[in-house]
This record gives C-alpha cells, sequence and structure tokens, in this order.
C-alpha cells in the first residue's frame, strides 16, 4: 500500500494547484473555464475517494466507469465552445452520448465494474489528441501574438501530453504488471495539472 500511498502524495496535491489558482480568479473566469475548474474539484473528489477505498482493501475500479463520462463530457463542452466550424461543434456533441454508451457496453460486455476499463479510457485519450491536437493546430494559425499568453493553449497543452501519457499507459498495463508504469501515469498527471495551473493564471491575468 506503501507503493499507492507515496506518489498519491504528490499527486493529489498537484489537483489542487490549479483549483487554488481557479478559485482565487473565479470571478474572472469565462464559462469555459469555470467548467474546467469543476473538473478539477470532481477529479479531486474521485480520487480522495478512491485513495480511501483502495487503502481499506476494496477495489476501487467502479469509481473510474463512473467519474470518465463525466470527464469526456466536461472536457468536450469546453472544446465544443471553443471550435468555430457548426461542424465540429456537432460531431463533439454527439460523441458525448456515443462515449457514454461505449463506456456502458465495455461495462456489461467485457471488463465488468472490477477491471480497469482500458477500452473506455484508450477511447476518451485517443478523441482528446484528436480534439486537443485540431485545437492547437486553430490557434496556431488564428493567434496574432504569442501562443505563450493563450490560455486555450495550455489547457490544450495540458490535455494532449495528458492523453498520449496515459495512452501509452493503458496500452503497456495489459503487457507489464509493474507499479513503475502507474508512476509513470501519474508523473504524466502532474505535469499536466501544472500546465492546467498555468492556463489559469493566463485566463485570469488576460480578464484583469
Amino acid at each position: 500500500m506503501i507503493k499507492v500511498l507515496i506518489p498519491y502524495s504528490l499527486y493529489l496535491p498537484s489537483i489542487l494547484l490549479p483549483i487554488s489558482v481557479g478559485a482565487f480568479g473565479y470571478r474572472r473566469l469565462k464559462t469555459d473555464m469555470k467548467l474546467i475548474l469543476s473538473l478539477f474539484v470532481i477529479t479531486l473528489i474521485v480520487e480522495s475517494i478512491s485513495l480511501v477505498v483502495a487503502y481499506e482493501g476494496h477495489n476501487n475500479n467502479w469509481i473510474h466507469y463512473i467519474y470518465l463520462p463525466i470527464e469526456y463530457s466536461l472536457i468536450a463542452v469546453v472544446f465544443c465552445m471553443w471550435q468555430s466550424g457548426a461542424v465540429l461543434k456537432k460531431i463533439i456533441i454527439y460523441s458525448v452520448p456515443i462515449f457514454i454508451l461505449a463506456n456502458i457496453g465495455s461495462i456489461i460486455f467485457l471488463k465488468g465494474i472490477s477491471q480497469m476499463n482500458n477500452l473506455a479510457n484508450s477511447l476518451s485519450c485517443i478523441l482528446y489528441v484528436c480534439i486537443a491536437s485540431y485545437t492547437l493546430f486553430n490557434l496556431q494559425v488564428d493567434d496574432s501574438g504569442l501562443m505563450s499568453g493563450n490560455y486555450r493553449f495550455w489547457v490544450c497543452s495540458a490535455l494532449l501530453l495528458y492523453a498520449a501519457g496515459s495512452l501509452s499507459v493503458y496500452a503497456f498495463t495489459e503487457i507489464i504488471v509493474s507499479y513503475m508504469v502507474y508512476y509513470v501515469h501519474l508523473a504524466v498527471n502532474i505535469i499536466a495539472n501544472y500546465l492546467y495551473m498555468v492556463g489559469f493564471l493566463c485566463h485570469i491575468r488576460r480578464r484583469i
């Protein structure tokens, strides 16, 4: 259990960083960043519950079956708000119920709630990579200033890092049964959380 508690002692505080910055400048946040902030609050609650359940010796995989559709729905809404094309907006929004059905289907027909849902996790990561990459490309084309000053650049970069890193982890968990894979996953998430924090800082500074 100590092998889980030590990395989690670093991971959970990293979730508090974007939450703290977002809460400090909450009145200046636009709707998109308020949704991102809500996602981090939900993530903190879910991860805390998951840690307690695991500490008590119970299976905690079922918690993430509930969390994943919430995460995908909020991220989809945010990135839908950032798109200019009506067709892409519809594709992103319509992908939400499809993803939820795929998540339910993987529970019923494949894994069950007691095992990690690598299929749904991998699918969400692939979709995140596509959405974040496309949005970053459009920002590069449309933004006349420095990309580093655009809060959406940092959010997209964080999501791209999280998705690409997590996708590799989910692929290897079926091959390599080791805590090292778990540590890499947490390290990627910690770095991504720092990028989200920078995104909040850029957004608040632009709104002053």
